[in-house]
């Protein structure tokens, strides 16, 4: 997702903030707790290529949306990159739903097969995003910066 831009000439559309509510709640508080689950398992195999795999595939399949956004944006404007740019920040909140969306199938499937406490911590997860997104949906799904900075500004006055 950060390389495509360089790739094909055209400036990065995304703030960190876009995906900082998959960073924060999926990446950080999800992985936390199921790290903190017990387990009595030995590792078998070889543990490093296996996570390495699977971490791969979970990066291409959470890029694959916004690849996929950045070919309509080139098809839909050809290759004029002052068009392909406005098109790609119009669709910004498009793209950050595709990578939280991507980031709890990804998440779903670690979780699985389901217990009991895995169970509490995917809807825990789940519940706290759509919380977020429906209380600060300007932070999560636009320009976050912007947003924060209006804050400030309303708060100064």
């Amino acid at each position: 997702m950060m390389i495509l831009p360089i790739i094909l000439g055209i400036s990065h559309v995304f703030e960190s903030t876009v995906i900082s509510l998959v960073n924060l709640l999926i990446t950080g508080l999800g992985s936390l707790c199921l790290a903190l689950e017990p387990s009595t398992e030995r590792i078998k195999g070889d543990f490093y290529h296996r996570v390495f795999n699977k971490a791969l595939v979970a990066g291409i399949y959470m890029s694959l949306p916004i690849i996929f956004i950045h070919i309509y944006a080139f098809i839909s404007c050809g290759i004029n990159p002052v068009e392909v740019e406005a098109l790609l920040g119009s669709m910004v909140p498009i793209m950050g739903l595709c990578i939280t969306i991507a980031g709890f199938i990804i998440f779903y499937n670690i979780c699985r097969p389901f217990t009991k406490y895995r169970a509490i911590i995917f809807l825990m997860t789940l519940i706290l995003t759509i919380l977020l997104l429906f209380a600060v949906p300007d932070f999560f799904l636009l320009n976050g910066t912007e947003f924060m900075q209006e804050l400030l500004a309303y708060g100064n006055l």
